[in-house]
């Protein structure tokens, strides 16, 4: 028999058996590859998070929405809120309800003038990013934008339920004369056991 100069040997059996062709049933995983792995896809999903899809209605605490049995969920709009101190358009107070009181006409036209600069600008981000896609991409953008072409011009009333209906009229006539093309109101679910 004949001496030969020894070669590498492992004193892992796993590698043994990988050299020698046979494979392994069980597999290894690396506890720092998969925390890399989760951390790029938590930091992945927080990017992409977009907080304006109207998964959730900022109602302020002096509004007391009233509750219906048969609903739509709300996409994305503008927020026209009615309360017992104001009207405001996004969060940003436009009258009070002394001052929507004045008038004889249905028409507000401060708020009128704000809806209308608002849904121009939406318009405006609207066809811009339609306009940046790539070409190949324009197909699928045609589809989804033909069901979201009126997007930009959809208002949400929160209106509280204990506010006269003349301020909601108006505020509903407003909005339409200043181009909003589907108008939503704001609702609780109410509880089909109730």
């Amino acid at each position: 028999m004949a001496i030969h100069v020894p070669g590498y040997r492992s004193s892992n059996k796993r590698l043994r058996k990988m050299k020698s062709g046979k494979r392994s049933v069980v597999a290894v995983l690396s506890l720092t590859a998969m925390v890399d792995m989760f951390t790029v896809l938590t930091v992945f999903l927080l990017q992409n998070y977009n907080p304006d899809t109207g998964a959730v209605l900022d109602i302020p605490a002096e509004v007391q929405l009233p509750q219906a049995t048969r609903h739509k969920e709300l996409s994305p709009a503008h927020v026209i809120t009615i309360s017992n101190s104001g009207i405001s358009f996004e969060k940003q107070k436009v009258f009070s309800l002394e001052e929507a009181r004045q008038g004889d006409t249905l028409l507000l036209p401060r708020l009128k003038t704000i809806i209308e600069r608002a849904i121009a600008q939406k318009f405006r981000e609207q066809t811009e990013s339609l306009g940046a896609r790539f070409q190949d991409a324009v197909d699928a953008a045609k589809a989804r934008s033909r069901e979201d072409s009126q997007s930009y011009r959809k208002v949400t009333i929160q209106a509280d339920k204990g506010v006269d209906f003349v301020f909601i009229k108006k505020v509903m006539h407003t909005a339409s004369e200043a181009g909003a093309g589907e108008v939503n109101f704001a609702v609780l679910e109410k509880e089909s056991g109730a």
